[in-house]
């Protein structure tokens, strides 16, 4: 049986993940909390240590909810290369239907944590890092399988397609416009396919 703390705890972390992703950490007040909670301040610190332990907490779970949505897209694909173009799309979905109220957790702390809350900027640096670990390692897959020049950097890959990405989700925010994204998404593919081994363009250029 869950103890009802727990429970509480939980349901404080997941709320505030939505109101801090939404209107951002230093926008949202105690009374947003309260209100979005429905508990008071007293029963939020019971929980936490102060709204800085609350946010790295609620950082944390929204890149949680976020990136299980990426890997259930990326693991409909069988092929290594597939993969990477299921990630790319995953975050295309996310313009559109976003996982988590307020879009990509990971690009809405990093502008705002630029030079303000250092332990909530820390947990953003390492959710980039673990991001950028990931696609590197999808990367990796397709180059030991032959489907991306493995002459070429992988880390210098997977930093062109986070950063690709997070633009795209930064000016189809700005514009209001999802065509920003596909644009980027249609580049990003033109990319991957410009990386495919030249004898692997021969042999399909003779089918």
């Amino acid at each position: 049986m869950v103890k009802k703390g727990v429970v509480t705890k939980e349901l404080i972390v997941e709320k505030a993940a939505a109101l801090f992703n939404t209107r951002g950490y230093y926008r949202a007040s105690m009374s947003d909390l309260m209100a979005v909670t429905g508990l008071e301040k007293g029963g939020i610190y019971n929980h936490f240590e102060n709204k800085d332990a609350l946010a790295v907490a609620s950082f944390e779970y929204a890149v949680r909810v976020y990136g299980l949505a990426l890997r259930q897209k990326i693991e409909q694909a069988s092929e290594p290369i597939d993969k990477v173009y299921m990630l790319i799309d995953g975050f295309r979905d996310s313009v559109v239907s976003p996982p988590i109220p307020g879009g990509c957790p990971l690009l809405n702390c990093a502008v705002e944590n630029d030079e303000g809350n250092q332990l909530l900027k820390s947990s953003v640096l390492a959710a980039f890092e673990k991001l950028l670990s990931t696609v590197q390692s999808l990367v990796r897959e397709a180059q030991n399988a032959n489907q991306l020049d493995a002459k070429v950097d992988s880390r210098t890959i997977a930093t062109f397609i986070i950063s690709s990405l997070e633009g795209g989700i930064m000016l189809s925010r700005l514009f209001g416009d999802v065509s920003r994204m596909d644009s980027v998404v249609e580049n990003l593919r033109a990319y991957l396919h410009d990386l495919r081994p030249k004898t692997i363009e021969v042999e399909n250029d003779k089918v």
